[in-house]
Parts: C-alpha cells; structure tokens; sequence
C-alpha cells in the first residue's frame, strides 16, 4: 500500500495463499484495489478479487468465498 500522485492515488495488492493440509489442495486470493481521491473527501474506489485453486478446501479462508472473481467499483464521501 502506498500513495501516489500527491496522495490522490491509494494502490493496494492483497495476497493471500493457503498451502492445505492432509492432501486438499492449496488455495490462493490475490485482491488488487486503487481508491483514487478527487477532492479529500469524495473518493471513487475499484476493487478486484480473483480466487484460485480448491475452492472445495475445508480450511482457511476458502469456505467463505462465494465467487471466483468479482469487481467492485464504489464511489463515496468521508467528511
């Protein structure tokens, strides 16, 4: 996570891999995101999520992932 461009830009890589145990296979999430910040409080936020490997897995965080990729895309307001 860093700021760039004055800090109007926010880039965020999430990842996250989980190896299994007893044989099931290994899981991985990657959830790259920027939030980019028009004024300093409206703000327009993309989010992206890609899910790999056993999504069967009982461990981890593999159970609560419904999809295998998803985006997002928030537009918001902080005062």
């Amino acid at each position: 996570m860093t700021y760039w461009w004055a800090s109007k830009l926010n880039p965020t890589l999430l990842v996250a891999y989980n190896p299994g145990k007893h044989g099931e296979g290994g899981t991985c999430m990657l959830k790259p995101s920027i939030k980019w910040y028009i004024t300093p409080q409206l703000y327009t936020d993309l989010r992206l999520q890609a899910f790999m490997g056993d999504s069967e897995a009982s461990n981890g965080f593999s159970a609560g992932i419904k999809t295998a990729s998803e985006a997002t895309l928030r537009v918001g307001y902080e005062w």
